[in-house]
C-alpha cells in the first residue's frame, strides 16, 4: 500500500498518507477539510469533492 487516508466525519477532516519509498514510513502528505477537494496522490486526476462526502453525514 503506497497511500492512505485517514476519515474524522465528525471533524469532516481527511489525512492523506503517502508511503516513502526511501525511509519506507508514511509521511503526511495533505489535510483536507470540509468542502475542499481532495486529490489521491496516486491518482490526480480523480477529485473527491468533501462537501458531498460529508453532506451525508449525521451528526
Amino acid at each position: 500500500m503506497r497511500e492512505y487516508w485517514l476519515v474524522y466525519p465528525y471533524e469532516q477532516t481527511v489525512y492523506q498518507f503517502v508511503l516513502n519509498i526511501d525511509s519506507q514510513r508514511y509521511q503526511l502528505q495533505a489535510l483536507f477539510v470540509q468542502d475542499e477537494l481532495a486529490m489521491p496522490y496516486l491518482f490526480p486526476d480523480l477529485h473527491i469533492n468533501l462537501a458531498d462526502v460529508f453532506a451525508h453525514q449525521e451528526i
